[in-house]
């Protein structure tokens, strides 16, 4: 993206907020830039929210797309009660990675395993006890990024929804990228305590990156199109990244809700930092929902498997 359509998108984010703010009807194509905005009605009927969902197009009218696109690290499963209060049997569920292209950098939200545990699970301690690890041969995320013909050292942003082994164990094979990451989380997981408790272990994670710790809501680019929403409870500094394609919004949940019934039930596991907390935080996904968002679910096999490993746009 050049300095002149950089400016521009500024500017049309600006008007956006104006036309949030003064409930202006619309405004049009200003030269070869088609704009799209869509008010969001909350709850009540009241205006809160315009999505920057606008569409720029450059000289000779290519279009910027965001590509979002679904990274399949491994399986695991355990008894259904230690992901949900009450729940009966086994489950068996993903464990994902999501690469953002964007026009200004790739963006890994989460990046899963430690390539390690391929062999032996040792690393992970008492949770190997709870779990059973499935990871086929070739499924570390540098391989799985490079038949995307994505090199992780290209990565430039790891956004982090949280410091558990299955979602921050690939941060060794992402050498480049500036880790995001919620400030309580970091503190949380780098607390000798908690790391004793065998909760975090900072060899999978603070190793020697450029690490940004944020407080509360994030927007990466600036333009409102990959946002890092506060979803605290399951862990501290728990995050959900929300990303606008152009087909609509969709919100990378993480492990706020593993899977769908969860959330329509408002069921959480048994364990976690504040089950209140992380209610709130559901409560915060169904709300958007409601807005119109698409909800990707962190661990749910069911709507894995519909998606197909398709990337979206």
């Amino acid at each position: 993206m050049t300095p002149i359509h950089r400016c521009v998108k500024d500017v049309i984010v600006l008007l956006a907020a104006l036309y949030s703010a003064s409930k202006i009807c619309s405004f049009g194509a200003v030269g070869s830039l088609g704009v799209e905005l869509l008010p969001v009605l909350n709850n009540g009927g009241l205006l809160s929210v315009v999505i920057f969902h606008f569409k720029l197009f450059y000289c000779g009218g290519t279009l910027m797309t965001i590509k979002l696109i679904p990274i399949e690290n491994g399986w695991m499963s355990c008894d259904s009660a230690v992901m949900c209060e009450g729940a009966e049997g086994r489950s068996s569920f993903p464990v994902s990675c999501w690469i953002i292209e964007h026009d200004e950098g790739l963006v890994l939200f989460d990046c899963g395993f430690h390539p390690s545990l391929v062999n032996d699970v040792s690393r992970i301690g008492s949770a190997a006890g709870l779990f059973d690890i499935d990871i086929p041969k070739g499924h570390d995320l540098k391989n799985l990024l490079s038949h995307k013909g994505i090199d992780c050292a290209d990565i430039d942003y790891l956004v982090m929804s949280h410091l558990h082994f299955d979602h921050c164990g690939g941060t060794v094979q992402v050498p480049n990228a500036r880790i995001i990451v919620q400030q309580e989380e970091w503190r949380m997981g780098t607390d000798p305590k908690w790391v004793a408790a065998g909760i975090y272990n900072p060899d999978d994670f603070d190793l020697g990156h450029n690490v940004q710790k944020i407080e509360g809501q994030y927007d990466v680019f600036g333009d409102h199109t990959v946002v890092c929403i506060p979803t605290p409870g399951h862990t501290a500094g728990h995050q959900s990244l929300r990303v606008e394609l152009a087909t609509g919004p969709i919100v990378l949940t993480s492990d706020c809700a593993y899977w769908q019934e969860m959330l329509d039930e408002m069921r959480v596991p048994p364990h976690g930092f504040n089950r209140e907390q992380q209610k709130r935080s559901m409560k915060t996904l169904r709300d958007l929902r409601s807005e119109g968002c698409q909800l990707i679910f962190g661990h749910d096999a069911r709507q894995w498997q519909s998606l197909g490993h398709r990337t979206l746009y």
